[in-house]
């Protein structure tokens, strides 16, 4: 996605590190103009963003003199046009709710493939959309009381899935192509924000979407 325009991205964290994977994955983009100097304190946040102007704030959770929740209440309050994205290592339910709750436009791990998911997290959060990375999005069905997030058609794929059964099998079963199951098999694994079936089996009998017995 391209706005036509040029994005301008504040970066806050207190890591150097951070700050520089950060940056080298950011100044490839054509788009996107990285705000400077980085922000390393929640010591007058506010005021910083104000007079750089940013469209997207990437913002960890902990800094000094900084407490996110309330953070992002203030930045909702006093910046509603300012997009924040989330970027930390914490990954609990609650938080990632909570974060969301408060205006935070996007949430991406520190663990997860940033140069690919989040060039793309800014473009589709400065359009005004939302952008949750697949862990996130994880943690959110969590925090949400566990509910199923597939259709009962990637249900059925999922409970096969289970039993052991090969694509072959499942496509017999349900009167599928091969390759129909195995696209519902891909998005199953997106949904559920995992990288291989294992996982997702794992994860559909860890929350008692199914069982071992399902039929």
């Amino acid at each position: 996605m391209s706005l036509g325009r040029t994005i301008r991205v504040q970066i806050a964290d207190d890591h150097d590190v951070v700050i520089q994977g950060l940056c080298s994955i950011l100044k490839g983009q054509p788009d996107i103009e990285i705000v400077e100097p980085p922000i390393t304190s929640g010591h007058d946040l506010l005021e910083k963003l104000r007079a750089a102007q940013p469209d997207v704030l990437l913002l960890d959770v902990q800094m000094p003199d900084f407490e996110v929740l309330t953070g992002l209440t203030q930045l909702a309050t006093h910046l509603p046009r300012l997009r924040v994205i989330i970027i930390t290592a914490q990954r609990e339910p609650q938080l990632v709710k909570a974060a969301a709750e408060r205006g935070a436009a996007g949430y991406i791990l520190k663990e997860e493939a940033l140069s690919s998911l989040l060039p793309s997290a800014i473009r589709e959060d400065a359009a005004g959309g939302l952008w949750f990375s697949p862990k996130a999005s994880q943690s959110l069905i969590r925090a949400a009381g566990n509910p199923i997030p597939l259709s009962s058609y990637q249900l059925d794929v999922l409970r096969h899935m289970v039993r052991g059964d090969t694509p072959e099998m499942i496509a017999s079963a349900l009167q599928r192509s091969v390759s129909a199951i195995y696209s519902a098999q891909t998005q199953i694994r997106e949904k559920l924000g995992v990288e291989t079936n294992e996982q997702a089996i794992v994860m559909a009998l860890r929350e008692r979407w199914v069982t071992l017995g399902s039929e």
